[in-house]
């Protein structure tokens, strides 16, 4: 008897055995992450903390004649000799860059180590009128130069990279929303993602971005102004078809989704619509998770025409009448085009009950140098 019982213990206890590797399991898994946490954050902290040094000895000291411009190369020969790899010159750089960039932190840093040893040597003034304007700045300046401890270091050397402040808030904003991966974070820099949303809002819209990151509140705020398809590797004068277009953009659909930004699920390419005994198809087909409806793609490989918007509007109502289920929100067309006349897209798009937006897309990476300029042509308006 003592025998069967026994024997009867391993399949009774299973179902509560697996909830208990289950449980000891997502504790594992939480301790590891919250210590992976806690070493980027105090590495971010120290690497933050030398650079602040750094920028203290060089504007304030009796004896930085000594070193003269030669502080960081002394400096990283000393260190590397005392504490091995880690210290190169170009480290050191960064680590001054980073606190240049984000001189503020949460709490405030202790005083300089080098400041307590040396009496002699007097805190310049550029760093105490600093410290003193700190309190009476507006809580977006703050914003703007406080250091985001949540990011990788490998994350704040990208965004270091970032020149304008508004533009850097963004990115660091993104990653936190997304959890975007170094590279996504390096392709979306590279691809002035900033400015090709901000392209698209007034001024008030481009700071809100700068300070929530993209929102994604109405259909609107989908639009980016141009796409682009630099994941394809095809030069921007590369002439493919429509099919050639959407082949590839499948064939690279996780780089699409990420172009498309937050909320996008694929449903399907080349969806069959039929009406009586004809078929239409529609290029690309997605659910936005967020706005709570189809998101319908149509590819034109050339400028927009007036007609587009009456087939796209074809297959809104189609959509609308037999794939929508009751609780969705009506479905939204994005004509994607290389070119578009805004006075074709207003005269074509007007008094449609369905939304239609219109954006362009590029092969590859557009001006910086013209997308920034226009950026702060609307600022400045």
């Amino acid at each position: 008897m003592a025998n069967r019982a026994s024997s009867r213990l391993p399949e009774i206890s299973k179902s509560n055995y697996n909830c208990l590797i289950k449980a000891v399991s997502n504790l594992v898994k939480s301790a590891r992450f919250r210590v992976v946490q806690t070493v980027n954050t105090e590495m971010v902290t120290l690497y933050w903390e030398i650079g602040r040094h750094i920028v203290e000895y060089e504007q304030g000291g009796s004896d930085r004649a000594k070193y003269g411009t030669r502080l960081l190369e002394c400096l990283s020969k000393d260190l590397t000799r005392k504490f091995g790899m880690g210290f190169s010159l170009r480290n050191l750089r960064n680590f001054r860059l980073l606190y240049r960039t984000f001189p503020i932190r949460q709490a405030v840093p202790a005083e300089s180590s080098w400041r307590k040893e040396s009496k002699s040597i007097v805190v310049g003034s550029e760093i105490i009128k600093k410290r003193q304007s700190v309190l009476a700045e507006s809580d977006k300046e703050i914003q703007l130069r406080t250091l985001p401890l949540n990011l990788s270091w490998t994350h704040l050397l990208l965004i270091l990279r970032v020149k304008e402040p508004i533009a850097r808030q963004f990115y660091v904003k993104q990653c936190l929303l997304d959890g975007w991966s170094t590279r996504e974070l390096e392709r979306q820099i590279n691809s002035m993602l900033f400015e090709r949303i901000a392209l698209s809002k007034d001024k008030e819209g481009i700071l809100e971005i700068s300070k929530k990151g993209q929102q994604i509140s109405k259909p609107e705020d989908l639009l980016k102004d141009p796409y682009v398809f630099e994941f394809l590797n095809l030069p921007g004068d590369y002439r493919l078809s429509e099919t050639e277009l959407e082949q590839r953009l499948i064939d690279h659909l996780q780089h699409f989704l990420l172009e498309l930004g937050r909320g996008f699920c694929f449903i399907a390419r080349q969806k069959r619509i039929t009406v009586g005994i004809d078929h239409f198809y529609v290029d690309l087909v997605f659910y936005h998770r967020i706005l709570k409806c189809h998101v319908l793609i149509d590819l034109k490989m050339g400028a927009f025409k007036p007609a587009d918007a009456g087939q796209v509007n074809f297959y809104l109502n189609y959509m609308k009448e037999n794939e929508s289920e009751p609780e969705d929100n009506p479905p939204i067309g994005i004509l994607l085009c290389l070119d578009r006349n805004e006075l074709f897209v207003k005269y074509a798009t007007a008094g449609m009950n369905n939304l239609i937006l219109t954006g362009r897309f590029k092969l590859a990476l557009p001006s910086s140098k013209l997308l920034r300029a226009e950026v702060h042509k609307v600022l400045e308006e």
